[in-house]
């Protein structure tokens, strides 16, 4: 099944590592997959070189829209710390975010 069957809803995904050949098109697959499926807890995409600063600002804007993602490993994928931190940091608001609203829900 391709990432595109899975970013569409016809496979259930927890957990997935993903190895690109082209950098670009893995980030871009992989932005796509995060954005479009909320099953999806955890990703990993370390050592894909190439990922780098494009591959983050990609998926830090994807993570925005995933309500699920709460793990993401960027070890040696070609980024620099800064692109990594603010991965790292969108991820931490969404929670954040999400922990308010339940917090809110609950005491209706």
């Amino acid at each position: 099944m391709s990432l595109r069957q899975a970013a569409c809803g016809r496979l259930t995904l927890t957990a997935t590592r993903v190895r690109a050949r082209r950098a670009q098109a893995g980030a871009a697959g992989v932005s796509a997959l995060v954005r479009l499926n909320n099953t999806l807890t955890e990703l990993d995409v370390s050592c894909n070189n190439g990922f780098g600063a494009d591959g983050c600002e990609q998926l830090r804007r994807a993570i925005e829209s995933n309500s699920s993602l709460v793990r993401v490993d960027l070890r040696s994928c070609g980024a620099e710390i800064d692109d990594e931190f603010a991965v790292a940091e969108t991820l931490r608001q969404r929670q954040e975010r999400r922990d308010r609203a339940k917090i809110v829900s609950s005491r209706t």
